[in-house]
């Protein structure tokens, strides 16, 4: 009889490009963090877990693993973060990402976490005027992008059976332009909005200790945030070391049972949470504002 389809998304034996995990296992706080770039929300992520380090009220210390396209501007990065281990990595290379999943596998163990922000800004161009092959960049990089980190990582944290003391939870960003729109971003509302079907539709698949997650981020005063909405209406969003503050214990908080709901990080716009499609926070992390 052939298994349902929960049992088949995640098999090892269906899916066997990575090595098996060695028992016993042990845990660890592995995190990987996707879009790694100078003034991007995946440098600040890194900036603070690498000050954790240093900082005795974290309970936990990471091993983080950074990944960006720039090499230049990760080994820039390095030489101020030598804790962190950096990579050069092409979300849409396929093959890549699969060399690189079993990198991480054999030297660090499954990610405990892993957070995606890959993600291209434009300037707003109304729809007609955006050429197709910049549309199709910006929706190919988030999109499929996406869609490779999460196959290329996916098999061998569901490999881990539960019982065994290890949680693997990936953290998808989206948007509230994955919930709400804007116009002058069409290709960017369309890979959000896919962002969000596409963990969703993968939570479903997944043992009880892994978990997918869409993550709203909220607003945070980045180089990419200035491109999309101009230097005037980003200068209300929170600077990157606030944002840092509210939004990453609470990331670090989250786990499998917040598996497949769409999710906002404290300190978002009011707004943010006012989207029906969406739960703003669960219950019990009111806590982080």
């Amino acid at each position: 009889t052939e298994p349902p389809q929960s049992d088949r998304a995640c098999s090892p034996e269906l899916l066997p490009r990575h090595a098996s995990i060695p028992p016993p296992f042990k845990p660890k706080r592995v995190v990987v963090v996707f879009g790694v770039g100078k003034d991007t929300l995946g440098e600040t992520i890194v900036r603070w877990l690498s000050n954790a380090h240093h900082d005795s009220s974290v309970h936990y210390k990471y091993t983080v693993v950074a990944c960006g396209r720039n090499e230049q501007v990760l080994k820039e990065l390095k030489t101020q973060m030598q804790a962190v281990h950096f990579y050069s990595i092409d979300a849409l290379d396929s093959d890549g990402l699969d060399y690189f999943a079993n990198k991480v596998l054999q030297q660090h163990g499954p990610p405990n976490l892993i957070l995606n922000a890959i993600g291209m800004s434009t300037p707003p161009m109304a729809f007609d005027k955006t050429p197709a092959a910049q549309f199709n960049l910006i929706v190919d990089t988030m999109v499929k992008g996406t869609a490779n980190i999460n196959r290329a990582f996916l098999p061998m944290m569901c490999s881990v059976p539960a019982g065994q003391g290890y949680e693997g939870v990936i953290i998808n960003f989206s948007s509230n332009w994955g919930r709400t729109a804007i116009d002058g971003h069409s290709a960017l509302c369309t890979a959000k909005w896919a962002i969000e079907g596409l963990s969703k539709s993968i939570a479903q698949e997944l043992p009880p200790n892994v978990a997918v997650i869409p993550c709203n981020p909220g607003a945070i005063h980045t180089e990419g945030l200035q491109n999309l909405l101009g230097p005037d209406r980003a200068r209300d969003a929170l600077p990157p070391i606030e944002w840092a503050s509210r939004a990453i214990p609470f990331l670090l908080s989250l786990s499998p049972r917040d598996n497949g709901r769409s999710l906002t990080c404290p300190g978002a716009p009011t707004h943010h949470y006012d989207n029906a499609l969406q739960t703003s926070k669960p219950m019990w992390a009111l806590g982080f504002n």
